[in-house]
């Protein structure tokens, strides 16, 4: 499985505002084209996921799980958002890249932690909302990260959402170490320089995606995201020299409303 399923899959927003009389569940599978890992300039195409319960007690209250990641709201309120978060994020065992995959870091990890928003949108179907998502490994104990986030959909078309967000990184040293740096035990297997990774801001993303409800209740959707590394992320010898601190993914979905 490509270790990057995770954050594409996070990109992807697949639920479409329509008058119901109770919950809506959607499921919905597709393809994505993304880095080997996080820094990687190779790629390779994998499946996508997707599994959504929404509307559940109140308009916008929902459970979704999309590749690895989950995402939720539980707060009964027009503006107001609070749910969990989780994503789970995998080590660099299988990428291509041979001396990358002899690290003995990053371990597999579970980010987990709370999203707190607010919606500045006025008009059904649309959402202007700034969001700051806190979350840390509760796998392995390997830090946590801190990401504050613009995002906004709208209708487009007859049957056309279009959905984007801007969002930003901060991680911390242990979090950083894990992901980025490099021991000295780790440089002498794998022939790569020791490095030292603090904390700071991790990375910058832009996500874009355009939906259209097909009819019949299904949906597809085309997603593509860029994120540019920063700081020690950047300068980690498993991005500088070997691989690209400008990632680029995408890819395509269709779900099923029910």
């Amino acid at each position: 499985m490509n270790r990057m399923l995770v954050v594409a899959a996070a990109t992807i927003p697949l639920f479409i505002t329509q008058p119901s009389l109770g919950a809506e569940f959607f499921v919905g599978l597709g393809a994505a084209w993304l880095p080997d890992y996080e820094g990687s300039d190779d790629h390779e195409p994998v499946p996508l996921w997707n599994l959504e319960a929404s509307e559940l007690y109140h308009p916008e209250t929902y459970v979704q799980v999309r590749g690895t990641r989950l995402e939720s709201n539980f707060l009964p309120d027009d503006r107001l958002r609070l749910g969990i978060v989780a994503e789970y994020l995998f080590d660099y065992s299988s990428v291509e890249d041979d001396r990358v995959a002899l690290l003995s870091e990053p371990e597999d990890a579970v980010q987990a932690g709370f999203a707190l928003g607010y919606d500045f949108s006025r008009h059904p179907g649309e959402e202007y909302l700034f969001e700051v998502e806190a979350t840390y490994d509760i796998l392995n104990g390997n830090g946590g990260i801190v990401t504050p986030r613009f995002r906004a959909r709208l209708p487009v078309g007859n049957g056309y959402f279009l959905s984007g967000d801007v969002a930003g990184t901060w991680a911390s040293g242990e979090y950083s170490s894990n992901r980025f740096g490099i021991s000295e035990a780790d440089a002498a297997r794998s022939g790569l320089q020791a490095f030292d990774a603090g904390a700071g801001v991790k990375d910058v993303t832009l996500n874009l995606s355009l939906s259209y409800a097909v009819g019949g209740g299904w949906v597809m959707t085309g997603f593509t995201r860029y994120r540019r590394l920063l700081t020690d992320a950047a300068d980690s010898p498993i991005v500088d020299g070997r691989g690209t601190a400008d990632l680029i993914s995408g890819g395509a979905l269709i779900s099923y409303r029910f």
